[in-house]
């Protein structure tokens, strides 16, 4: 943009920040309106969306742009031409700048026990009955999406279209869990 900026009555600078790549908007990033020595002059900040706007009414001289983003280079053009008292409007588009970071450990502690608690682990080690975990759950039925095809691959448990479910000597189970 090369143009000069003339007398300033209530002029705004409004626009959008992008991502260059991708078009992709980036929210929270700082907007500042600098003169020709980089003294900044107002700041803003994008939003959500990446659309800022920034009153420039009052500034004397000439006012260039600069925008910066955490994982961005830093933004900057002008001068930017301002005329009466219009709006101008912007898109800036921002090159990606990729940064390292220092490895990350996480650690994670239990925070539920009900398994165990209600004797889950015990039963599952005694082999009484069937279990269903993760492992059953990925090793024998990793087609599954539901939990009545999960069910039917238990000897002795039967399911109806509705979602009934039948155990071998009991009476039917319906959608709300008691027998029928």
């Amino acid at each position: 943009m090369l143009a000069d900026a003339g007398a300033l009555h209530a002029q705004a600078v409004r626009g959008r920040i992008l991502s260059s790549p991708d078009d992709m908007p980036i929210p929270q990033a700082a907007v500042n309106v600098v003169d020709s020595l980089g003294a900044v002059l107002r700041r803003g900040l994008s939003s959500a969306e990446g659309v800022f706007r920034i009153e420039v009414g009052d500034v004397e001289g000439p006012i260039y742009l600069q925008a910066q983003a955490l994982g961005f280079l830093t933004f900057f053009d002008g001068p930017i031409p301002l005329q009466g008292a219009e709006t101008v409007e912007l898109v800036l588009r921002l090159q990606p700048q990729p940064f390292s970071l220092d490895s990350l450990t996480v650690t994670v502690e239990r925070q539920s026990v009900w398994l165990e608690y209600t004797g889950f682990y015990d039963r599952e080690k005694l082999g009484a009955g069937h279990h269903i975990d993760r492992e059953w759950i990925v090793n024998r039925r990793p087609w599954a999406r539901t939990l009545a095809d999960l069910l039917r691959a238990i000897p002795g448990v039967s399911v109806d279209n509705v979602g009934g479910v039948r155990l071998r000597g009991m009476s039917r189970i319906g959608m709300t869990g008691m027998a029928d």
